[in-house]
């Protein structure tokens, strides 16, 4: 499904948020927790959830998500993907959240 298109670092700022939290969050959410738009967040989880690598509930207000807690075993190169990506990244990430912190 995920074919030989590259990772950029909202989409492993927004992997690596959803992955790391423990409770579902709105886009608007995810958004205030990185530098990244959140209609650029809404594009990925969508894209997340439809590969079930985020569960979706719509509740009153609109989406939540979390991640899913097994995700499939067809996106395995896709995670594998996102783990080169979080290596890479790994500076900029670090730079990233501090930032939303301050």
């Amino acid at each position: 499904m995920t074919g030989m298109r590259r990772i950029s670092l909202q989409e492993t700022l927004i992997v690596t948020t959803c992955r790391n939290s423990k409770v579902w969050m709105t886009n608007r959410e995810i958004s205030s927790k990185i530098p990244v738009k959140e209609r650029t967040v809404r594009s990925h989880t969508a894209k997340l959830a439809k590969m079930r690598l985020l569960e979706m509930v719509d509740v009153f207000g609109g989406y939540r998500y979390r991640w899913h807690p097994k995700p499939d075993k067809q996106n395995a190169q896709y995670l594998q993907k996102i783990a080169d990506a979080e290596h890479v990244f790994t500076k900029e990430l670090t730079a990233a959240t501090n930032k939303r912190r301050n």
